[in-house]
């Protein structure tokens, strides 16, 4: 009897575990404490000539607070000298050797998330900064403070200064200028086949770990690009819900450039409508001359989370079982296929 009730208390154990496991989420990517957390790199060679190369980087931000502090921030020597910083006012600064050769006159905000890309060109040095796409007015600055040499890091500057307070997702960095079609049509997605991308020189995507959860064994970030440019995390506690890897990005992991692209093939605007954005218990989608429809949903993490057949007029959908969080919705019809970004409340 005694071996009976020791067996089902194993067992019991064991259910458990296995549900809290099922249970943990995917990150998608690393928050900040604005404190000592950073990130750091070798430097890429395109840097040691910041001068005569060209060069883009890309970055998902999600500031926590605003202060004084850098996203990216890489520098070979005092002439050479690249970075991305956050200004409290939520001003992009694009610093360039000695000097600040770019302030936005608009902002990020808080508790938001934004994709940045900083253009720079080989032969007249300017430099072009775009919010989600969008290329934003800029002025010059003045003279630049730079750190220590040979050296990149994120989330800070090299000397150990000015610590970035907030999250930070798709960091990519291009040996030549992006173009403005290019920079838009990637804002939101994973790009395709890093290894074949034509000058990416390094690519972190920031899907490693769960959840808020205990990650302290994950302290390497991955570049996924044909650069293998792995970077070391220091200080980050990895556990709990902030200095650790967490999920619910704008960019949904899994979900690539070319999928979004390809699928707008129907008219959305006037055969389907889909509200409220955001959402708390119900979404409602309405079809117009579509047939044979269904909708798919899909969490922060790429999994499909929810599968409906859809009416030909009108379906409710109940999103009520659902976390709070940022869902692709997909609807396949008859007359083609349409993605959109849904939040849940």
């Amino acid at each position: 009897m005694k071996s009976k009730i020791t067996l089902l208390i194993v067992l019991s154990f064991l259910f458990s575990n296995c549900l809290k496991l099922q249970a943990q989420t995917p990150a998608t990517h690393l928050n900040f404490d604005g404190v000592n957390d950073r990130v750091e790199l070798t430097l890429p060679s395109i840097f040691t000539n910041t001068t005569s190369n060209a060069f883009t980087v890309e970055a998902v931000i999600n500031p926590s607070s605003l202060t004084f502090s850098r996203i990216f921030f890489a520098q070979y020597d005092v002439n050479n000298f690249f970075s991305i910083t956050l200004s409290t006012n939520g001003q992009i600064y694009a610093y360039l050797n000695n000097t600040i050769s770019a302030v936005t006159t608009t902002t990020v905000s808080t508790s938001t998330w934004t994709h940045v890309a900083v253009t720079k060109e080989a032969t007249t040095n300017t430099i072009s900064v775009y919010f989600n796409g969008v290329l934003q007015p800029t002025s010059n600055g003045g003279s630049s403070t730079t750190g220590n040499d040979n050296i990149l890091t994120l989330g800070c500057r090299s000397n150990l200064a000015q610590f970035y307070n907030g999250s930070l997702d798709e960091v990519r960095i291009w040996n030549r200028v992006l173009a403005a079609t290019e920079i838009q049509e990637s804002t939101n997605c994973e790009l395709d086949t890093p290894l074949s991308q034509t000058g990416l020189v390094a690519y972190y995507q920031f899907n490693q770990g769960d959840d808020a959860t205990d990650n302290t064994t994950i302290t390497s970030l991955a570049d996924i690009s044909a650069g293998g440019n792995n970077g070391t995390l220091i200080n980050f506690t990895l556990t709990g819900t902030s200095s650790n890897w967490l999920a619910g990005s704008s960019v949904l992991t899994g979900i690539t450039c070319s999928e979004l692209l390809n699928t707008t093939s129907f008219n959305s605007s006037s055969n389907l409508k889909i509200y409220p954005n955001p959402a708390t218990n119900t979404l409602f989608i309405d079809l117009l001359s579509i047939d044979n429809s269904n909708v798919e949903m899909y969490d922060s993490s790429g999994r499909k989370v929810l599968v409906q057949k859809l009416n030909s007029h009108s379906t409710i959908i109940s999103i009520d079982n659902l976390l709070t969080g940022i869902y692709l919705l997909k609807v396949t019809s008859d007359k083609g296929i349409f993605t959109s970004k849904v939040v849940k409340n």
